[in-house]
């Protein structure tokens, strides 16, 4: 397993673990197996055992630790790079599909958590995508055009409209209406599970799987406590370890956030929206559910959720000043906002596609094995689309866009 988090993040280390669950103690079978019990792996799971599919959900550690823990849970439509960017990777049709998909994404999360009837964080949220430099200006206004041109539901301001809704500096920004959303994610990780654990599914924790063995029948997959679970199918949602699995489809990337204690207001912040720039590398904020504030980003490709430069040198002064500086951000922007203190600093490490889509579905030369890859800014949102297609794939029939998530889409 692959360590990927470092430091208490605020989801974890704020909650009760509101459900625990064995090892695996015997010899079992079942339709499909899904291993890792993150975010990707129990809407699978669900998805699964909701459409009448004997499911098994195992986990190394504890169910939603790992990089699902130190999240930021942002939903939204936009992905790593923006609707030009991706156009210029997968053309403006596969592109726009893309985005489209991920408010499909968004729209089934909404509804899933209403069925659930439990509390796990879900707002809906407005998102703003800006510019605080005038260099940017002509390209986000161009990113702008193309949204408007495929009817999405935008808003383009300038840096005077900017100031009435905004405290911190707008040259230009792109405001989306209803497109965006935030959850817990630990919260939603339980609800999902303990859901399809009443209606049949079995789950275990602190049981590695440690020799995957696929035959003509099915598959078998030996544990760590020294029995056997014998399916039909796996689903592979170990994030980083299934990237390396699968030959590098995703290189680590290490995103830092910081958490405040509670805020009196948000003034200066117009309708607690998503907000993320497009620095390279670039920085988000969101709010929570207790009045928190969550910034988080300068993502690294080269320093790991533990400090260590190159994968080599241990440097926890560069760590630190990761988070020094989203504290600065944090203050310099939101400058009608009083006495913002810190109370949370962690640190996760997920993967980077190359073109911010996810890797879903099948291998060649690994047959009965599943992939469900769901990396970059958009991880849930992702995590709920290959949700669907995976049951649909198991189920035999069309999965919608499997095209764009597919390991030979290039």
């Amino acid at each position: 397993m692959i360590q990927t988090v470092t430091g208490t993040p605020y989801w974890t280390g704020a909650a009760k673990i509101p459900s625990q669950y064995s090892y695996l103690a015997e010899d079992i079978e079942c339709e499909i197996a899904v291993v890792g019990g993150g975010i990707a792996g129990a809407l699978c799971a669900f998805q699964l055992q909701q459409a009448g599919i004997g499911t098994v959900l195992v986990d190394t550690g504890l169910f939603g630790f790992g990089s699902t823990g130190a999240s930021s849970s942002i939903l939204q439509y936009d992905i790593d790079y923006d609707l030009i960017g991706l156009k210029e990777l997968i053309g403006v049709d596969k592109a726009v599909r893309a985005y489209r998909a991920c408010i499909r994404g968004l729209d089934e999360i909404e509804k899933i958590t209403k069925d659930l009837g439990a509390n796990v964080g879900f707002t809906r949220r407005d998102s703003f995508y800006y510019s605080p430099s005038e260099c940017g200006e002509d390209a986000m206004k161009k990113e702008y055009l193309l949204r408007r041109h495929h009817d999405f539901p935008v808003e383009y301001l300038d840096n005077v409209k900017a100031a009435d809704r905004f405290s911190f500096r707008v040259e230009a920004g792109i405001y989306s209406t209803g497109l965006a959303g935030e959850i817990d994610p630990y919260r939603f990780t339980q609800a999902l599970i303990s859901d399809a654990v009443s209606i049949g599914m079995r789950a275990f924790e602190n049981t590695s799987v440690e020799v995957v063995t696929p035959d003509l029948a099915g598959i078998s997959l030996e544990t760590s406590t020294h029995h056997t679970i014998r399916a039909k199918r796996m689903v592979n949602a170990t994030g980083l370890s299934a990237a390396k699995e699968a030959r590098g489809v995703a290189q680590p990337r290490t995103t830092f956030c910081v958490v405040t204690a509670p805020v009196a207001g948000f003034e200066g912040w117009h309708n607690r929206c998503i907000i993320r720039d497009n620095g390279s590398p670039y920085i988000y904020m969101r709010t929570l559910p207790d009045d928190r504030i969550l910034i988080g980003g300068l993502d690294s490709r080269v320093i790991n959720a533990n400090g260590i430069f190159a994968r080599v040198m241990n440097t926890p002064a560069i760590l630190q000043r990761k988070y020094d500086m989203l504290e600065n951000k944090l203050v310099s922007m939101m400058t009608d906002i009083d006495n913002i203190l810190i109370e949370y600093r962690f640190s996760g490490t997920s993967g980077d596609t190359g073109d911010g889509l996810p890797y879903i579905g099948s291998r060649p030369g690994y047959p009965n094995v599943l992939y469900d890859i769901c990396c970059g800014s958009n991880g849930i949102v992702f995590a709920q689309l290959g949700a669907d297609i995976i049951r649909d794939l198991y189920l035999g029939g069309n999965a919608t866009d499997m095209d764009l998530f597919s390991f030979n889409r290039l």
